[in-house]
């Protein structure tokens, strides 16, 4: 119903977390071992040091990399050739390389000549300045001799040891291939790759294309050779070698492809069978999406590769897409539905980048979400055609609700964001991008008409293959297919922040009728936006004429607009299928008819929305809080649990920031009587046949029950089942089948809250035994629902124990600071332990974590001001996480001031 589950154990999408990296060496001027001038002193710089794109006068047009890796050593080694063309005459070459340890370069002339050349790191993001003897021009090579440790913090080339043995990989978007290798390391250089591998002869060696060549080098060890790569940027080519095992498959031939196309899926040796799943579902996500842009799979092959520990959940490496572990492997019995369905659509979301990304790339970060928003689109889309049980459409209206939230603050970005520094491409990685960009896109398919809508990504694509493009570029060929402008709707919601609220309101003049409409930005309570900005919105509704159901658009550009009805409307849905994105909002009398009369004839997205708008109105005061809690009692009774399922993430706001004691007990017993009959309907096993979103109710339902409301009849029940999964049950033996998969983390969780010393030990216990990633998930974050403040403090330690692995390390962490009741704890134990923990944790997240701290008044907020302040500008992404962090704290406390008396009304 989430994609990011609701309830406290369920949230087990992996949180990615960062830390300052290791300071460059100092920069280095190496000459060339042999050359065949004197190398000259490097001049002054004639241009300064480009921090953004660098110069366009110098294109790379070819790079061959010949890597050395063993796992089992702490460096790798390597030779990069890159042919250049240079636009006019130039001593200094800007190019990209972090941290490198250069043993000689050299330019090679168009007339064969070598010339000695200084390698200069003059930036800690990675600028490389070159510089030669005299002046070259044209098509020159440069050659580099490097090596390079192996990266502590998940990024550029990592090692990874297992218990099948040490394995070496690779992830290098954004801005990480520097810190492989010399590159330049920007999406708007896009060219061929050749790449060869020496590695230990028993490992295996994956790459972006197939092998071509596989032969021994000497004793122990072997060259593989891979095929050359059609035109990529750096952050997409991709490698590993290790320990691994295989699965394939074959895509037979479609209309757009002619041959038919391997799929491999590759895991650590001993986990190749858990990767059936994935294999059983690619085949028919991808051909669904070459069935729908009309355009052939781009490249030979594809591999999916299982990584034990990752930085981010996936990469769509061009042609060898590499996954968190957790999010490609499947235990056929451990499995709940949701990591099936996540496994699911992360494999639609990776694959659609394989043409949006791959195929063409935007030519600068600004353009990001023309990836990763069209990813988001089209994973949705591919799941609703090929697995329309799992409703896709209802994950998407979710998350388009959260990220409005963030959308509402004064120091959210905008889509198409300025990139001024690293911190800002790290930045751009967030849900404006995905889930925004993706609500942009869907709101604009709807707009159109989904025909047209695919027939001008077709055109895009074929247009743009094996290039580069821009925003604007996109909507030309949209607006072409369409037949009508669509620039300025597209720069409304991608060149300014925030969110539109659209008033609507129901008229009727002599059997005419009609929808008033008006737009402004929506603010929470407490925020210090302005009131100017306006946006070119695209608006549909549904009203009941008659008694037919009847859709009407309009384009929405000025304050006010006026939309005509064929007849008179009994009600109105003013966000037809919940495709717009902005709030909406009805008056009262309208609202209550859309309520009494529309009943059976919304769609479930529809009344979804219609319960993100009741929220919505809570948190900006629109309304009164007990008017929207009343209301929202009868969403907890709809018979979908997407629907039933809103009001619970407002109820656990409420109870751990409004009430004292007293009104929080109150609470909590009202929500455990209201889903009372649906608890006793789901029972605590599912039925064999038992639909996708049912057994998603039941896993938040119960998680919510027993571990944010505190219902002691499910924590109960859910505790026993958790001893008896551990083995603590009177028989002291472990029942694997005393809790469904889906209920595994609730009942280990509730064992932890409800139990002592006992079960945490075991719990401990059994993570050190277990390699299963989703296993550890589990137990981690059950571990960190306990209550005692000792082994709170243990729980926390685990963060620094060396049998965790660098993307598990924060959980324990941000589970205790989200809750209100543990945050204080967890928060001194970070303030006392952060300089330990940072440098253990993977790139980007660090300056991650004041977001997930539980905030909502201004001395806690302070606190966390004072500690990041000095701390923040050294952690990738921070500035603006701790900014945003503190605004949302802020309109928190806003909330509370606003709605602080209307819940008490409501808790009487």
């Amino acid at each position: 119903m989430r994609t990011a589950p609701r309830s406290l154990v369920t949230a087990l999408a992996p949180w990615l977390v960062a830390c300052h990296a290791p300071a460059p060496p100092p920069p280095s001027a190496l000459p060339a071992a042999a050359s065949t001038e004197a190398p000259a002193p490097a001049p002054p710089p004639s241009e300064p040091v480009p921090l953004g794109p660098l110069p366009a006068d110098v294109k790379p047009t070819h790079e061959s990399l010949a890597l050395d890796i063993d796992p089992a050593a702490e460096q790798f080694h390597g030779t990069a050739d890159i042919a250049i063309k240079l636009g006019k005459p130039r001593r200094v070459i800007w190019l990209h390389g972090r941290g490198l340890t250069v043993a000689g370069a050299r330019v090679v002339t168009s007339a064969a000549q070598g010339l000695p050349a200084t390698w200069e790191q003059v930036d800690e993001s990675g600028v490389v300045r070159v510089t030669v003897p005299r002046e070259v021009a044209g098509d020159v090579t440069l050659h580099v001799e490097f090596t390079a440790a192996y990266d502590p913090q998940l990024v550029g080339v990592y090692r990874v040891k297992t218990r099948a043995g040490a394995a070496v990989f690779s992830k290098f978007e954004a801005i990480y291939a520097r810190r492989a290798f010399p590159c330049f390391d920007e999406p708007a250089f896009k060219l061929p790759w050749d790449v060869a591998i020496t590695a230990p002869a028993a490992a295996s060696v994956v790459g972006n294309m197939a092998i071509t060549a596989d032969k021994p080098v000497d004793a122990g060890r072997k060259r593989v050779t891979f095929a050359t790569t059609p035109a990529l940027p750096s952050y997409l080519v991709a490698f590993a070698v290790g320990p691994f095992e295989a699965r394939a498959t074959t895509l037979a031939p479609s209309p757009v492809r002619p041959e038919p196309l391997a799929i491999g899926a590759v895991a650590m040796r001993g986990r190749a069978e858990e990767t059936a799943y994935a294999l059983d579902q690619e085949p028919r996500l991808l051909a669904e999406q070459e069935r729908y842009f009309g355009v052939a799979f781009p490249f030979p092959k594809l591999d999916l590769l299982a990584l034990p520990d990752f930085q981010s959940g996936a990469m769509e490496n061009a042609g060898a897409i590499t996954f968190r572990d957790s999010l490609l492997l499947v235990d056929g019995k451990g499995a709940s539905s949701e990591q099936k369905i996540s496994v699911a659509n992360v494999l639609a979301h990776e694959t659609a980048h394989q043409w949006f990304g791959d195929l063409v790339t935007m030519k600068w970060w600004d353009d990001l979400w023309l990836n990763e928003g069209f990813a988001t689109f089209l994973a949705t889309r591919t799941m609703i055609a090929v697995r329309p049980e799992v409703e896709a459409e209802l994950r998407a209206a979710d998350s388009t609700d959260r990220v409005m939230n963030g959308d509402s603050l004064a120091t959210a970005r905008r889509i198409r964001q300025p990139i001024e520094t690293p911190h800002d491409i790290t930045n751009a990685f967030d849900g404006i991008t995905y889930q925004k960009g993706a609500a942009v896109l869907t709101m604009l398919a709807h707009y159109v008409g989904d025909e047209a809508f695919r027939r001008g990504l077709h055109d895009f694509l074929t247009a743009h293959a094996r290039g580069n493009a821009t925003t604007d570029e996109l909507v030309a060929a949209l607006s072409a297919a369409a037949g009508r402008p669509l620039a300025p709707l597209v720069a409304s919601f991608i060149d300014q922040p925030g969110v539109p609220v659209v008033s609507a309101r129901l008229t009727c003049v002599a059997g005419k009728g009609a929808v008033e409409l008006a737009q402004a930005r929506w603010k929470p309570a407490g925020s210090t936006l302005a009131d100017d900005t306006t946006w070119t919105i695209p608006v549909c509704v549904r009203a009941g004429i008659g008694k037919k159901v009847e859709d009407a658009c309009t384009l929405l550009t000025g304050r006010t607009g006026t939309l005509a009805l064929p007849g008179c409307a009994d009600w109105l849905m003013p966000n037809a299928q919940a495709a717009g994105y902005y709030r909406a909002t009805l008056p009262a009398a309208d609202l209550a008819r859309l309520r009494d009369r529309a009943a059976g004839k919304l769609a479930t997205v529809e009344r979804l929305a219609l319960g993100h708008d009741l929220t919505a109105a809570f948190a900006s005061a629109a309304l009164p809080g007990d008017e929207v809690l009343r209301a929202l009692e009868v969403l907890a009774r709809d018979p979908h649990g997407a629907v039933a399922s809103v009001p619970l993430e407002l109820w656990d706001q409420i109870a751990q920031h409004f009430t004292d004691a007293r009104q929080r007990a109150v609470l909590h017993a009202k929500v455990a009587r209201l889903y009372a009959p649906t608890v006793a309907k789901l029972g605590w096993a599912p039925a064999a046949d038992e639909a996708p979103q049912r057994r998603l109710l039941r896993t938040d339902l119960l998680g919510d029950l027993a571990l944010r409301f505190d219902d002691p009849a499910v924590l109960g029940e859910a505790a026993r089942r958790g001893r008896r999964l551990l083995g603590l049950d009177r028989d002291h033996k472990p029942h694997p089948d005393a809790a469904p998969a889906d209920l595994v983390g609730i009942a280990l969780a509730a064992a932890v809250r409800a139990g002592g010393v006992d079960v945490f030990d075991a719990l401990v216990a059994r993570l050190a035994q277990s390699d299963n990633a989703v296993d550890r998930q589990r137990m981690l974050v059950a571990l960190s629902s306990t209550r005692d403040p000792a082994l709170m403090t243990r729980a926390l330690d685990l963060s620094l124990d060396p049998g965790l692995r660098a993307n598990e390390r924060v959980l324990p962490l941000v589970t205790l600071l989200s809750r209100v009741a543990t945050r204080d704890a967890a928060w001194t134990w970070l303030t006392a332990h952060f300089d330990a923990l940072t440098p253990l944790l993977p790139d980007r997240v660090g300056g991650a974590i004041p977001t997930r701290i539980a905030l909502c008044d201004a001395e806690h907020a302070a606190a966390v001001r004072d500690f990041f302040t000095s701390r923040i500008e050294k952690l990738t992404g921070g500035p603006r996480n701790l900014a945003q962090a503190l605004e949302a704290a802020q309109q928190c406390a806003a909330r509370v001031a606003a709605q602080r008396d209307s819940v008490a009304r409501y808790l009487k």
